[in-house]
């Protein structure tokens, strides 16, 4: 027997029953705006009674912390409460697991391109015993045990440590699509912020336009952004890694660290940095969600209303010229750094023409 669900994001679940065993094959992408998906379908398998569940995630692109821990968990809704079995999870799915410590509460087979060696991890190595018990310690933070900007600056603090860098920083979008730095360990994160800002392309702009951890390990040979890596590496900066901070199936900012060296981050750093971008962003949803209304969240949804004003822009760019999502974005940006304007105040015409047009042809 089969049943589905269908979530209004980027996951899906489906659901077979044999012999007792409910194997679970989880697609698409796991985060904060699809735990709620996830554990509505996880306690309707519980109501069946399985003896066992499988999770098969070969499809799983992207899981974060929380909805690891859901999995993980899933046998004790069970009557024996056995272990779950996680099946043919990709590399970046199963660290989440090893990084976590998860991977004690449940069986892990193969994971897909498991033979496949990776040299950078030599070079650049993060202790998972480090990670795991920073985790913990931060832990508290999720329950508004103190200010919003206290809690950023310790997970700032943490991360700074915990990847032995030259500087840490959390930037958070404002109402004009900008990344501005909310906590920082350095003060040459600044050079982030004021570079990026002025030249309007950098590594923490892709991660935070692009919602992909993204990683540059040594400026000088850089081809991606040649006008923020020339300066970047004259002010020493050398090498950087950002991580975007999910929330609503979009983004509001980043998690990056930066190196004066040239660093190889290896895939333990990535997943390293991708669970501190999860504790930033539970952080931040508690904030979003809570009663008092605080400068920085206000901020924020201004962030939030603009980025809508962008997508809807770009999706009429995309039905109009046939562009994928990425080009009419570039398309965007271009047109308002070539007429000076906010990259908003051009979505929003090009959305109000749009409709215009739509209503005399209606």
């Amino acid at each position: 027997m089969c049943i589905t669900g269908s979530a209004t994001g980027p996951a899906a679940i489906e659901v077979t029953f044999s012999e007792q065993i409910a194997t679970v094959l989880v697609g698409g992408e796991l985060d904060l705006a699809t735990m709620a998906f996830l554990t509505e379908q996880l306690t309707l398998i519980a109501r069946r009674a399985p003896r066992r569940i499988v999770f098969d995630l070969t499809q799983a692109s992207f899981m974060d912390c929380g909805s690891a821990r859901l999995i993980a968990a899933a046998g004790h809704l069970l009557p024996d409460r056995p272990r779950p079995v996680i099946r043919h999870a990709r590399p970046v799915v199963r660290r989440i697991f090893e990084l976590s410590g998860l991977d004690s509460l449940c069986e892990l087979e193969d994971s897909l391109g498991a033979s496949r060696q990776d040299g950078r991890s030599v070079q650049m190595s993060v202790s998972v015993h480090d990670v795991r018990h920073a985790l913990t310690e931060l832990g508290r933070l999720r329950f508004g045990e103190m200010r919003v900007e206290e809690a950023m600056r310790q997970i700032v603090q943490t991360t700074h440590a915990i990847f032995s860098v030259d500087g840490a920083g959390l930037m958070l979008a404002d109402g004009d699509h900008h990344l501005r730095n909310a906590a920082v360990s350095d003060d040459r994160m600044g050079h982030l912020e004021e570079l990026q800002l002025r030249l309007q392309e950098g590594p923490c702009i892709a991660s935070f336009d692009d919602k992909v951890l993204v990683g540059a390990e040594d400026l000088t040979t850089e081809q991606r952004w040649p006008r923020f890596s020339s300066e970047a590496v004259d002010r020493g900066v050398r090498a950087v890694l950002a991580s975007p901070i999910p929330y609503n199936q979009d983004a509001v900012g980043v998690v990056a660290v930066l190196s004066c060296e040239r660093r190889p981050w290896s895939a333990e750093a990535e997943l390293a940095l991708l669970a501190f971008t999860d504790l930033a962003a539970l952080l931040i949803a508690t904030m979003m969600l809570g009663e008092q209304q605080t400068e920085l969240a206000v901020q924020l949804q201004a962030a939030l209303n603009s980025r809508a004003i962008i997508e809807q822009a770009k999706g009429v760019l995309i039905g109009r010229q046939g562009l994928s999502a990425h080009t009419a974005y570039e398309q965007l940006r271009a047109q308002a750094r070539a007429e000076r304007r906010k990259l908003t105040a051009v979505s929003a015409e090009l959305v109000r023409g749009a409709v215009r047009d739509g209503t005399a042809d209606g």
